[in-house]
């Protein structure tokens, strides 16, 4: 079997569902032969291929940038601007969405091992104003930065269904949520009462449940303890050490140039546009901007062990169970996650913003397999709340799969991966889906 047939021949994936728009794709664009792209011209036609998929899914356009030891491929496929057709290109600045926890991580895990800050104190003992409850008194640092303190999400990554109740003050329930907040700025304290006034999901310390507003928390603890300003904080510990430089914290509601716009499908059938948007939402839980090119980077460098010393970065890869029902395929540690994959555990963190996405993997070694892949287009339909099968869901799984199979090259480890059925194809939200508690009505 040639390593073609194994990137496009990938079994127990099914197509569902109909693409969300027709026409509005641009060539595939590879600057395999610019000073952008490294690597061979089949290599990155290969990818490509898989990427374009999504495309002809629906996704308006994406872009990425795979690693395999010492080669990088960076290419692009469909449209930044569905209106003038302009084509995504590689190095387009992209909101990162929840992938900003891991960054959030490393700066507490920082001030951990400077003593500033205890992992397993209540949250309490630091923000007694904010949390001064029966919750500050049992809800630690570490299950914020795991997502098992039970703090509801006030943030939502699907529509309400006919008949579901969201809570008051609930963000993203609904289109008008959706396009009221594009123009609210939120304080984030605010956001943290907003949270906190939500009934519980679980206690503290029993589950796993994904939740911005613990995060949130995590940013006021950070100016705490510092009495510096969290994105001051985070600029200057994280950012500008690893050398992020395209990696930035906004401070106005558009994304410089170039991006890809983002967009959510309307009412009307049409995509409306949410390029401009205020991320005030996102403090501290969702709010970077980054390219693919330095996400890579940044993970490379923390699974390497440039960004937190050896005893600090096991405390952060110590994870826990994601889901009940399947409890070996996902672990979330201290900002950071891993899944089950051909290379064993790839790790990373996924983000979802307003028509914004991304996926980023990395083998354990930081160096052998990696990807990071940017889409402008969410909240469209997916076809179960765990386990969606919508075209562009599947063909960013098949695409996921070509993206790491450098680690299996030359193994007969590699045919076993092409056979096995994939049984979870990760969609934008994914995270808040899984372990979510059910709807009310």
């Amino acid at each position: 079997m040639d390593r073609r047939t194994v990137l496009t021949g990938l079994s127990g994936l099914a197509f569902a569902g109909t693409g969300l728009l027709a026409g509005a794709h641009a060539p595939a664009y590879g600057a395999r032969n610019g000073a952008t792209a490294i690597g061979t011209d089949d290599r990155t036609d290969e990818l490509t291929g898989l990427l374009a998929a999504e495309t002809a899914g629906g996704m308006p356009g994406a872009y990425a940038e795979v690693r395999e030891s010492d080669q990088t491929y960076r290419f692009a496929v469909g449209v930044a601007d569905v209106a003038t057709g302009r084509p995504a290109r590689p190095g387009a600045y992209h909101r990162i969405g929840g992938a900003t926890k891991t960054f959030v991580g490393v700066a507490i895990l920082q001030l951990a091992g400077e003593r500033l800050i205890d992992l397993d104190a209540p949250i309490g003992r630091y923000l007694p104003d904010v949390v001064p409850d029966e919750r500050g008194r049992h809800i630690t640092v570490r299950m914020l930065l795991n997502h098992t303190s039970g703090l509801a999400d006030f943030t939502r990554i699907s529509l309400a269904a006919e008949g579901e109740t969201v809570p008051d003050g609930v963000l993203f329930g609904s289109l008008r949520s959706i396009a009221d907040t594009a123009t609210r700025t939120i304080s984030p304290r605010a956001l943290a009462r907003l949270g906190l006034g939500l009934p519980a999901v679980a206690a503290p310390g029993a589950r796993w449940s994904y939740s911005n507003t613990g995060y949130v928390l995590l940013g006021l603890l950070i100016e705490r303890v510092t009495r510096c300003a969290y994105e001051d904080v985070l600029t200057r510990r994280v950012l500008r050490p690893l050398g992020l430089r395209n990696t930035f914290l906004p401070r106005r509601r558009r994304l410089p140039d170039p991006h890809l716009d983002a967009y959510v499908p309307w009412s009307d059938g049409a995509l409306r546009e949410f390029t401009t948007y205020d991320m005030s939402w996102a403090w501290a839980n969702c709010d970077l901007v980054s390219t693919a090119a330095d996400m890579n980077r940044f993970y490379r460098l923390l699974l390497s062990g440039h960004a937190l010393a050896p005893a600090l970065l096991r405390e952060m890869k110590a994870t826990v169970p994601m889901s009940e029902q399947f409890p070996t395929f996902a672990g979330y540690g201290l900002g950071l996650l891993w899944l089950s994959s051909q290379c064993g555990r790839s790790w990373g963190h996924d983000g979802f913003a307003i028509g914004h996405n991304v996926f980023t993997r990395c083998t354990e070694d930081g160096t052998t397999a990696q990807f990071t892949v940017m889409e402008n287009l969410n909240f469209y339909p997916t076809m179960s709340p765990q386990f969606p099968s919508h075209p562009i869901d599947v063909a960013r799984a098949r695409f996921m799969v070509g993206a790491m199979s450098a680690c299996l090259a030359g193994t007969a480890r590699l045919a076993e991966a092409v056979e096995a059925p994939v049984g979870f194809v990760p969609s934008p939200g994914w995270l808040q889906r899984l372990g979510a508690p059910a709807p009310a009505r």
